[in-house]
C-alpha cells in the first residue's frame, strides 16, 4: 500500500521552490483500507462510491484539503448557479436585482461548490447514504484486518499453481496472471489468457474483473477461507486445461 503520510511531507516539504498538491485517486481502497486524509495531509482525494463505498454507478466523493478549498485555484468546472454561495439549496429562487450588477459571484466555502448543476439524483443519493452507513458499521480497519489472511491465502496458492502475482499489494486485492510455465510469450497472449481464465471462473460463477494483464481478485467480509479454495480450485483446473493442451 501507498504510504499517502510519506507521499504529501515530500510534496509538503518546506525546502522544495513550490508546494506540491497531493491528488489521490481512492476508489480502489477508500472503504476496504483506514484512510485519513487529514493526517495524511491529502489536499485532494477522489473516490468513485460503486467499489469499496458499497454504492451505485454514477456518483464520486469529492475531499478538498483546507489549503485549497476557499481559494482562487478551487474553481468549479462548470460554473452552475449551485456552486455559488447565495444558494442555499436547489429550491433556492435568486431574483435579479437591476441594481446589482449580474448575479453574485461568491462561490461557496465548500467543496460543494464542485457539485454537477440541475437536481441531486433521488435514486441514487439514499442508495449512497445506505452504502455509506454500512461502510461505517464495518468499519475499514475491520473490512482490511478480515481480508487481508484471505489475500495472503490467495497469493499462496496461486503461486503454487505456478503462477504469477505482485511481489506487494493491498490487504484487500491481488492480481493474479499467467506463470511462466503458460507459455504466453507477448501482452495480446496474456490478455487472452486472462480473458479464458475469468471466462472459466464465470461459468463456475466466480466472478472477477479481467484487466489487460491480470486476474483482480477483491475477497470481501463475505467470501471465507473456503471460498478461496474454491476459487484456486477452478482457477487450477482452467491453468491444468490449458498447460496440458500446450504439450
Amino acid at each position: 500500500p501507498i504510504d499517502l503520510t510519506a507521499v504529501t511531507a515530500v510534496c509538503h516539504a518546506q525546502g522544495r521552490p513550490m508546494r506540491t498538491a497531493v491528488v489521490v485517486d481512492g476508489t480502489q481502497s477508500v472503504g476496504a483500507v483506514p484512510t485519513d486524509v487529514k493526517a495524511a495531509g491529502v489536499d485532494f482525494l477522489a473516490a468513485s462510491v460503486h467499489k469499496w463505498l458499497l454504492g451505485p454507478y454514477g456518483c464520486s466523493l469529492l475531499y478538498v484539503g483546507p489549503e485549497y478549498l476557499n481559494t482562487p485555484q478551487f474553481q468549479p468546472i462548470v460554473h452552475d448557479e449551485h456552486s455559488y454561495a447565495h444558494m442555499a439549496s436547489a429550491d433556492v429562487e435568486v431574483p435579479f436585482d437591476m441594481a446589482v450588477p449580474g448575479y453574485p459571484t461568491e462561490l461557496t466555502a465548500a467543496a460543494s461548490r464542485a457539485d454537477g448543476g440541475g437536481r441531486p439524483n433521488p435514486i441514487l443519493l439514499p442508495m449512497i447514504e445506505n452504502g455509506l452507513s454500512w461502510v461505517l458499521r464495518l468499519q475499514p480497519a475491520r473490512v482490511a484486518a478480515t481480508v487481508q489472511p484471505l489475500v495472503t491465502l490467495l497469493r499462496q496458492r496461486c503461486e503454487e499453481l505456478g503462477l504469477w502475482v505482485p511481489r506487494a499489494t493491498g490487504p484487500h486485492i491481488i492480481g493474479v496472471g499467467p506463470g511462466q510455465r503458460d507459455a504466453c510469450p507477448d501482452q495480446p497472449a496474456v490478455t487472452a489468457w486472462v480473458a479464458a481464465a475469468a471466462a472459466h471462473l464465470k461459468r463456475h460463477k466466480i466472478y472477477v474483473s479481467a484487466k489487460v494483464k491480470v486476474l483482480r481478485v477483491a475477497p470481501h467480509v463475505y467470501n471465507t477461507v473456503e471460498d478461496v479454495e474454491v476459487f484456486v480450485r477452478v482457477l487450477g483446473e482452467f491453468v491444468a486445461g490449458r498447460r496440458g493442451a500446450k504439450l
